[in-house]
């Protein structure tokens, strides 16, 4: 087989972190390396019986061309035959091709978002939650049209006279009947909704029919808005910040991808006008996979990238929180690719190394390793997004606030009706005192 140059004689073997593949020590060299693909270049190894040492790349990158045609990464060590062969799996394409040569797939792949999966926080407003702002305004168009019907009703209807006293003539006593009437019709279609009583006492059958059907729904709203309250304070939803990469470019989310992969290259040639052209106006790409990883789950970005590697951040995060806090979209981008190894152009390593992955991969040996890496991703798959766990959580002062508003602009409102109430009447007693005079 053709090896790069090495004294000792052992395969170059390049590589750079792609969890779960591998996981590597950024203390090096000599470098830790740890992984599912361990596991498989062992096998390589003893079956054909060859020894075998780690090289990174120095940019840690996986591989891009550049304007002048040279490559980077591990696939830039190939097309310089200073490697012999990747330790690590990397997606196939066409321009990849023309420069190295590539085995039979070892896994598939695709392109998915993770973010940090929003938890319930105190609503100031969440006492208008249980209704849209569409049901609420039908519930106050409803409440005026029945304030409306009741004053109507109550006009056809004979109605004694209120007399105020310093008043005379018809004109008076009428005018003084109807504000009476308005105010409380007003005053009673609100206290029925908030189930208070009122000294409206309805006469003759209509003015009845309307008020008995103003109670009943009245009795429908107040208990269907308790019931979707308790239900919201016992389940609540979790609002997500997007669902898939559409809703995501509508947001001012900050988006990470690793820099010199595949997923890069094809976010930065994509067609003006795209939902991954305008992506690029959110991305920002580097090559720590650990700072990466560690800012996504702090809510900093989100993380676009493989589904096999975000499998394994759902995996170790389980681990070290015991929870699932992150969440991972549904839909996948650009379809699905292979994961392969790649050899330098003609290297005769290749020919040797295919039928030995064809067989790990048909007896389960490349699935099994995988699965070590990423068995608790099941968990957080399974898991609604949307949902949130069975703990009690106490209402905070933020819950109340709202509420409290309500009360403190009623308190409001009614000091300054006293108020103006107050300056009036001093003003008509003024008024007559001067006339007197």
């Amino acid at each position: 087989m053709d090896l790069a140059s090495n004294a000792t004689g052992c395969l170059k073997v390049a590589v750079y972190v792609y969890y779960p593949f591998i996981f590597m020590s950024q203390d090096g060299p000599p470098y830790q390396v740890t992984g599912s693909m361990i596991e498989v270049m062992d096998i390589l190894a003893e079956t054909l019986d060859f020894c075998f040492k780690y090289v990174v790349p120095d940019d840690r990158q996986f591989g891009r061309q550049d304007a002048n045609g040279s490559w980077t990464g591990m696939i830039g060590l190939l097309a310089r035959h200073e490697a012999d062969m990747t330790g690590v799996v990397v997606g196939l394409d066409l321009d990849r091709r023309t420069v190295a040569d590539f085995s039979d797939f070892l896994y598939m792949d695709q392109e998915r978002l993770i973010y940090k999966r929003p938890v319930v926080e105190s609503d100031m407003a969440g006492f208008l939650k249980p209704f849209t702002l569409s049901s609420w305004m039908m519930v106050v168009a409803t409440l005026v049209a029945m304030a409306g019907v009741v004053l109507l009703t109550r006009q056809v209807t004979p109605q004694p006279a209120r007399h105020c006293p310093g008043t005379d003539g018809e004109s008076s006593r009428q005018q003084e009947t109807v504000w009476n009437s308005l105010l409380d019709t007003g005053l009673w279609s609100v206290a029925v909704s908030l189930a208070q009583s009122s000294t409206l006492v309805p006469r003759g059958m209509r003015q009845k029919a309307v008020v008995g059907m103003w109670l009943l729904l009245a009795l429908i709203i107040s208990t269907v808005y308790r019931s979707n309250l308790k239900a919201m304070l016992i389940k609540p939803r979790l609002v997500l910040p997007f669902s898939n990469l559409e809703e995501l470019v509508e947001t001012s989310i900050p988006c990470f991808t690793f820099r010199g992969t595949l997923l890069h290259r094809n976010i930065e040639a994509a067609e003006e006008g795209t939902t991954m052209w305008r992506l690029n106006k959110v991305l920002y790409t580097h090559n720590d996979v650990a700072l990466g990883v560690r800012d996504m789950s702090l809510g900093k970005h989100v993380l676009f990238t493989t589904y096999v590697g975000l499998l394994s951040v759902l995996h170790s995060h389980f681990l070290q929180t015991k929870s699932c806090s992150l969440y991972m979209t549904d839909d996948s981008y650009y379809g699905s690719k292979s994961l392969t190894l790649a050899f330098p152009k003609g290297s005769q390593l290749r020919q040797k190394v295919d039928p030995i992955i064809v067989k790990l991969r048909e007896f389960g040996i490349l699935g099994r390793a995988f699965m070590k890496f990423v068995a608790h991703s099941k968990t957080c798959l399974n898991s609604d997004p949307g949902s949130v766990d069975s703990a009690l959580r106490p209402l905070q002062m933020g819950d109340m606030y709202g509420v409290c508003l309500v009360y403190v602009g009623g308190i409001t409102l009614a000091a300054a009706t006293l108020l103006m109430e107050v300056v009036i009447a001093l003003r008509k007693r003024g008024g007559k005192r001067s006339a007197r005079e």
